[in-house]
């Protein structure tokens, strides 16, 4: 992606022994005047430049800006912007002025192809719902019609290659919401906590029986009401505790706490797993992050269930932090307040 298509040619030019006043009258429509002289670029005056300077000429305000080529790719002309604090650049092909780019243009265009994507990618994930469901579907018809176990176990591995896909289209479909860019406001509802973490228990202890893995709850008694989008505060809680059992070997429990203090309540969740190396502890909450792993028996991981789970929390003005130590568990907390 270069910036050809982006340079300004459309300017007011100057030469060097034009007043200040001309200058001033120049500058007012588009921002910026071009100083020439003979037809050669030699450099170019902004009102920023007219307001912050003390100059009795125009020639004062020429100096050795770098100069970039049509064909230099838009992320090193604004690496160069920013080391050399200008939101301009003078623009030359073959030795010759053939005018300016402006940082704003870049930005606004790159801002531009990411929604773009983003677009694509959201009505990807949306399209691939129904048919991925539909394999999903025929797998279960056919498992009951097979004899062989080679047969069933190829279904088994496609009805979980679906489920991993599925987990990535329905963590595209959120990452809009959680992100600001659809309204939510209007799902949220004032939900008893204590009730919504055990209801999430019960989800997930199916699961965690089938790798030998015990979820225990200890919740406080003490109802505690807090004005919530209920589907995405459970789908987080979901997140963390499947997390904790997905790295949490056979015969190892994830125990899910809630105490009230004064008008707070604390949510942990703490597994007797692996635990997180250091090395990727700064980076698990990151979108599609480098530190997913796979699980204790090979689960999968997508990469965006923390951050998913963090955007949600903030979404909900909550805090969320955790502590863990490789070899020896992690406890994810929730305040809220």
């Amino acid at each position: 992606m270069t910036i050809r298509s982006l340079i300004k040619t459309d300017f007011e030019q100057v030469d060097t022994s034009a007043t200040i006043e001309t200058v001033e009258k120049k500058i007012v429509g588009q921002g910026v005047v071009v100083l020439m002289k003979e037809g050669t670029y030699l450099g170019y005056v902004t009102c920023i430049d007219l307001l912050n300077r003390q100059i009795s000429s125009i020639a004062e305000c020429i100096d050795s800006k770098p100069i970039v080529s049509p064909d230099l790719s838009k992320n090193a002309v604004i690496k160069l912007m920013r080391q050399s604090k200008t939101r301009i650049l003078p623009v030359f092909d073959n030795g010759a002025f053939v005018g300016l780019i402006y940082y704003d243009d870049i930005i606004e265009q790159l801002a531009a192809i990411v929604e773009e994507q983003k677009s694509i990618v959201q009505t990807i994930a949306h399209d691939l719902k129904n048919p991925i469901a539909s394999i999903k579907g025929l797998s279960s018809i056919l498992r009951n019609n097979l004899v062989k176990e080679e047969n069933i176990q190829l279904l088994e591995y496609t009805e979980q290659a679906c489920n991993y896909a599925s987990e990535i289209i329905n963590g595209l479909l959120l990452i809009p919401q959680i992100e600001g860019e659809q309204d939510t406001e209007s799902l949220f509802a004032s939900i008893e906590i204590n009730s919504l973490l055990k209801e999430c228990c019960g989800n997930m202890k199916v699961i965690a029986s089938s790798k030998g893995v015990t979820i225990i709850e200890n919740l406080c008694q003490d109802e505690f009401y807090f004005n919530a989008d209920a589907s995405k505060f459970k789908r987080a809680i979901i997140n963390l505790l499947s997390n904790g059992v997905k790295f949490t070997p056979k015969g190892g429990t994830v125990l899910i706490s809630s105490s009230v203090k004064k008008n707070s309540l604390l949510i942990k969740i703490m597994d007797s797993g692996i635990g997180i190396p250091k090395s990727i502890q700064p980076i698990i909450f990151n979108k599609f992050t480098r530190a997913k792993r796979v699980g204790t028996e090979g689960e999968s991981t997508v990469g965006l269930g923390l951050f998913i789970t963090k955007q949600i929390m903030e979404l909900h003005n909550a805090l969320l932090w955790f502590e863990s130590e490789e070899g020896k568990g992690t406890t994810f907390y929730i305040k809220l307040r």
